[in-house]
């Protein structure tokens, strides 16, 4: 969704979205709603979504369909970075990091080898 919208309008749209995820059976949703269409907030929220994250340029809306507990992971507040350290028998040292490749908290883990003697 970029486009302008009119409240009652994505009401329509969105009990009609609603009703045919219920009939496909999918159980989460999320509405990612750009900036430009913060009118559109209070429509949803009343309709059941609630706020998952927020970022600067969108809100990221969430809804759970089965009358089930949710299990829509909460967003990540924290980023850990680990590491570690493996010395083998002859001497030889494998080195494990992690570290955050963006902003938008996604992670990747970098292996790399160091094959060198090392002296303790």
């Amino acid at each position: 969704m970029k486009e302008p919208m009119e409240p009652d309008v994505f009401l329509t749209l969105l009990r009609a979205s609603l009703s045919l995820w219920r009939q496909q059976a999918k159980r989460g949703v999320w509405i990612k709603l750009p900036i430009e269409l913060v009118n559109l907030v209070e429509t949803a929220v009343k309709e059941g979504f609630w706020y998952h994250r927020a970022e600067p340029s969108y809100l990221m809306l969430a809804y759970w369909i089965p009358e089930t507990a949710s299990t829509i992971p909460t967003n990540a507040s924290h980023r850990v970075g680990i590491g570690a350290i493996v010395i083998n028998d002859k001497r030889e040292v494998f080195s494990a990091t992690s570290f955050t490749v963006s902003a938008c908290s996604y992670s990747a883990l970098l292996l790399f080898y160091v094959t060198y003697p090392y002296s303790l």
